[in-house]
């Protein structure tokens, strides 16, 4: 898998994909022609990636995606609920409107 990234989570899970060897990434400000036919040549020649892409793929397969998900998601909410409140002020949590008049 060749990855380039553009913008939001993309550039860490590029670098992830790498890391775990299952592919190679390219930044957009690195990406021509000579760097992607060398980084392709390599995904294809060197078969250790399609190797760990796969295990990665099965261990992804067994996993429940959506459970992991909830469960961290009520973590944060848990841990957001144990945390002091702050006071709130006196005022009034009605917004104020500015009127016409003096």
């Amino acid at each position: 898998m060749l990855i380039v990234p553009y913008g939001w989570d993309q550039p860490d899970n590029a670098v992830r994909v790498q890391r775990l060897g299952a592919g190679l990434h390219l930044a957009r400000t690195e990406y021509s022609v000579e760097t992607a036919t060398t980084a392709l040549k390599a995904l294809l020649d060197t078969s250790r990636f399609s190797l760990r892409a796969t295990a990665v793929g099965e261990q992804m397969a067994t996993e429940d995606g959506l459970a992991l998900a909830c469960d961290a998601i009520d973590s944060v909410r848990e841990y957001s609920d144990s945390l002091p409140q702050q006071r709130s002020s006196q005022r009034s949590s009605t917004p104020r409107i500015a009127s016409d008049a003096p």
